[in-house]
C-alpha cells in the first residue's frame, strides 16, 4: 500500500496528544474528587459510570481522528503494470561507482555531481525508456529499458562504491553489459551515456568500443574529475577522514580524468564526450544529441500507483465521531437522543453513503463514468437525482446529446424550483455544446423563469442570442440590406425584446423577495446534488 500524500501522516500526533491530555485530565478530576470529601457522599452527587463513559468518548474521538488523518493521506492499493506507447530513443546508462568516483576534486566529490547529472538526464528524457547500468570492477543492469522514469530515479540513492562487490573500473564490462541490455536489432535508435572518470583497468576496451560501433550504438561521455589527479579519502561511518586510498605497493593513489580514452571512445561510436561542470550544461548538450537521434515507436510497462481508497477510512471516521457525539455522559441521554433520532440517522447514512458509494462522493474523488451510473437509473427511472447524476457524468464525457436529454428528464421529473431551474440551464449547456443555439436559448428562458435573478442563466441567454443573431446574418444572400428594425421569427428574440425580458425577470425576482421577506427557501432532505 502507498500513499497519495504521505507527508499528512504527520498530524496523527494530534490525536495522540489529545488522548495524552484527556487520561491526564482524568486522573486529575480523580483524585480532586478523592480530595473534595467523603467517597460515599461524592458517589450521590455524581454518576459513577460517567468516567467510563467519557473514557469511551474518548477512544471514540481519537480513532475517529485517526482515521481522518489517514483519509487525508490517501491510502493506494490495487497497483498492477500498465503498457505504455511512446516515440523515442533507447537509452542506457553506465554508472561509475568505483572508489575513484570519491575523489573530492569536484565539491563535494565526483559520485555526488554524477549523481546529480544522472537524476537531472532522466528526468528530462521525453518517450524515450531509459535503463541504468552500475559498474566498478565489473557492471551490473539495475534498471532494464523502461518508460517509467520514477522507477529508474529510484535507485539514485543505491548508487555507491558498496553496490558492485568487486573494486576497480572496468570500462570495457560496463560497454558490454549495456549494448547486452538493449533489444537485438535495435538499429540506429540506440545510445550509450558513459558517467565515468574514464580510467579503465581491464584491458578489453577497444575490443568493447568496436562492438559498439558495429551495432550502430551511439556513445556519449561525461568525464568528472581533474586530469592532474586527487588522492581518494578514506571516511569512517561518521564522515571523518580516517586515512587515503593506497595500492598494493602502500603508495598513495592519484585519480586522474582520463579524457583522451573518453574523447576515443565517443569518436569511435559517432558519439560526444564533455567534461563535468557545476553548470551541468553537458546533460542539456547530449540531450540535444538524443533528441536529433532517429526515433521508434517504443512499448514498455509502467508500475501504476493504485487508486486512491481515502472513501473507507473517511466513512468510519465520520461514524466514530457520530458515536462519540451520541455516546451517554450523564443519566438521561438516551431519552434526549430519541428526539433527535432523524439527525442521527441522517448523518449514519452520510457516513455510509461515502464509505460505500463511490458516486456519492464525486466532489471528494473521481466522479463515477455514464456506463457505472447508468444501470442505476435504469434499476429506479423515476429517482431526479440518479438522472441527474448520469446527465451530469455523459456532459464530462462530451456526450452532449445524451446529457441534454438526461437533464430535461430530471427537470421533468424534479418539483424542487431551483433543481428544475439548474437542470433546465445546464441542459441549455449541453444543447450549446452541440451548436443548437435555439433549444440552447430556449432552456436558457425556462431557467430564467423559474429563477430570474440567476446571471449565470442571463449571462449565456445573451452569449447564445448573439452567437445566433451572428450565424443568421452570416446567412444572407448577397447584397441584401440589414434591417436595424426587423420583425423577430418565431421563436426568436431581438436585442430590446431580451433585455426587457431580463430587465422584467430581475422586478420580478425583487418582488418575490420582498414579499417572501427576503428568505430563501431550503432544499427539502432527501435531494443532495
Amino acid at each position: 500500500m502507498t500513499w497519495t500524500y504521505p507527508m499528512a501522516l504527520g498530524f496523527l500526533a494530534v490525536p495522540v496528544i489529545l488522548l495524552i491530555l484527556t487520561a491526564a485530565w482524568f486522573r486529575w478530576k480523580k483524585r480532586l474528587l478523592a480530595e473534595s470529601g467523603d467517597p460515599a457522599v461524592m458517589n450521590r452527587l455524581f454518576d459513577n459510570k460517567t468516567p467510563r463513559q467519557q473514557a469511551v468518548k474518548a477512544i471514540f474521538l481519537f480513532l475517529g481522528l485517526s482515521l481522518l488523518v489517514v483519509a487525508l493521506a490517501g491510502p493506494r492499493w490495487g497497483q498492477q503494470f500498465q503498457e505504455v506507447h511512446r516515440r523515442g530513443v533507447d537509452v542506457i546508462i553506465a554508472m561509475d561507482v568505483s572508489a575513484s568516483m570519491l575523489a573530492e576534486d569536484i565539491k563535494p566529490n565526483r559520485l555526488t555531481q554524477a549523481k546529480r547529472e544522472l537524476g537531472l538526464l532522466i528526468g528530462s528524457l521525453e518517450g524515450d525508456r531509459v535503463g541504468l547500468v552500475a559498474f566498478a570492477g565489473t557492471a551490473f543492469l539495475q534498471c532494464p529499458l523502461t518508460l517509467d522514469y520514477g522507477a529508474a530515479r529510484s535507485i539514485l540513492d543505491l548508487l555507491g562504491p558498496d553496490l558492485v562487490p568487486k573494486p576497480g573500473t572496468n570500462l570495457a564490462d560496463a560497454i558490454s553489459a549495456s549494448l547486452d541490455a538493449f533489444p537485438k536489432g535495435g538499429g540506429k535508435h540506440r545510445a550509450l551515456v558513459l558517467l565515468t572518470d574514464g580510467e579503465d583497468h581491464s584491458g578489453r576496451l577497444d575490443a568493447a568500443v568496436d562492438r559498439a560501433a558495429q551495432e550502430g550504438v551511439r556513445v556519449f561521455a561525461i568525464g568528472f574529475g581533474n586530469p592532474a589527479g586527487e588522492i581518494i579519502p578514506i571516511r569512517d561511518e561518521n564522515g571523518n577522514v580516517t586515512g587515503y586510498k593506497k595500492d598494493k605497493d602502500g603508495q598513495t593513489v592519484l585519480s586522474k580524468l582520463d579524457e583522451k580514452v573518453l574523447q576515443s571512445i565517443a569518436a569511435k561510436t559517432r558519439g560526444a564526450y564533455f567534461p563535468s561542470s557545476q553548470g551541468e550544461v553537458e546533460v542539456s548538450k547530449i540531450l540535444e544529441e538524443i533528441g536529433r537521434m532517429e526515433k521508434k515507436d517504443l512499448d514498455s510497462r509502467v508500475y501504476g500507483q493504485g487508486e486512491n481508497h481515502f472513501r473507507w477510512p473517511l466513512g468510519l471516521a465520520i461514524l466514530l465521531l457520530l458515536f462519540e457525539f451520541l455516546w451517554p455522559e450523564v443519566r438521561g441521554h438516551w431519552r434526549r437522543l430519541l428526539r433527535g433520532a432523524r439527525v442521527g440517522r441522517f448523518l449514519v447514512g452520510v457516513g455510509l453513503m461515502i464509505a460505500f458509494t463511490p458516486g456519492r462522493a464525486q466532489a471528494l474523488g473521481r466522479y463515477p463514468r455514464s456506463s457505472e451510473l447508468a444501470p442505476l437509473v435504469q434499476k429506479s427511472p423515476g429517482n431526479p437525482e440518479a438522472q441527474f447524476n448520469l446527465a451530469h457524468a455523459l456532459y464530462i464525457e462530451q456526450s452532449y446529446a445524451a446529457a441534454a436529454e438526461a437533464y430535461e428528464k430530471t427537470a421533468a421529473a424534479v418539483t424542487y424550483p431551483p433543481f428544475k431551474s439548474a437542470a433546465l440551464y445546464n441542459a441549455g449547456n449541453a444543447y450549446y455544446r452541440q451548436g443548437k443555439l435555439e433549444e440552447a436559448i430556449k432552456k436558457y428562458k425556462e431557467a430564467l423563469r423559474i429563477t430570474p435573478s440567476d446571471p449565470d442563466a442571463k449571462h449565456n441567454l445573451e452569449m447564445a442570442m448573439k452567437l445566433d443573431k451572428m450565424q443568421k446574418d452570416q446567412h444572407k444572400q448577397p447584397g441584401q440590406p440589414k434591417d436595424d428594425k426587423k420583425q423577430p421569427k418565431p421563436g426568436e428574440m431581438s436585442k430590446e425584446d431580451a433585455q426587457r425580458l431580463l430587465e422584467a425577470m430581475a422586478q420580478e425576482e425583487k418582488n418575490a423577495q420582498e414579499k417572501a421577506g427576503k428568505k430563501k427557501q431550503e432544499p427539502p432532505a432527501g435531494e443532495d446534488w
